[in-house]
């Protein structure tokens, strides 16, 4: 089943825990990316303007990384049959 976050990103409700992990990982790798400056640059063509390019936005890279994350805990909960105590005000 295919889920469409709020970020627009999609979660694949049917992974394997490993999959999610990779997935994971992934993302991970692209966050450490952006912070060492693979995250935008400017082009200047030489009329004076310039242009930034955007490669990938932090923030959604940070979201898509605690969604995964939360899929991967319930996948996890639910293969080892753990139940999950929510307490509610």
């Amino acid at each position: 089943m295919l889920h469409t976050s709020a970020t627009g990103l999609f979660h694949w409700a049917d992974m394997t825990p490993q999959q999610l992990q990779t997935r994971l990982d992934a993302y991970l790798a692209a966050e450490q990316a952006i912070l060492v400056g693979a995250q935008d640059y400017t082009i200047e063509p030489g009329d004076g303007s310039r242009r930034r390019v955007v490669k990938a936005d932090l923030q959604v890279i940070r979201e898509e990384i605690n969604n995964l994350r939360l899929l991967i805990d319930r996948a996890d909960a639910s293969s080892s049959g753990a139940r999950r105590v929510m307490y509610v005000r």
